[in-house]
């Protein structure tokens, strides 16, 4: 199954949604079960979003 650009949209406001709330909250802590902080985690997922949506625009590009 290939990743669309309106797969990468929706999967950003899903973590818009989630994240919005705790904005005003403790970002240094631990995220879960995880050993990062929530900060990078949240950079994480970003910077996964935008590598999906790179890779996206290439392949449309090519085709």
């Amino acid at each position: 199954m290939a990743v669309t650009a309106s797969d990468l949209d929706e999967a950003t406001e899903y973590v818009a949604a989630a994240l919005g709330p705790h904005t005003d909250g403790d970002w240094t802590r631990t995220a879960g079960g995880l050993d990062w902080d929530c900060r990078t985690t949240a950079e994480h997922l970003g910077d996964t979003l935008l590598s999906y949506a790179a890779q996206v625009r290439v392949s449309a590009k090519s085709v």
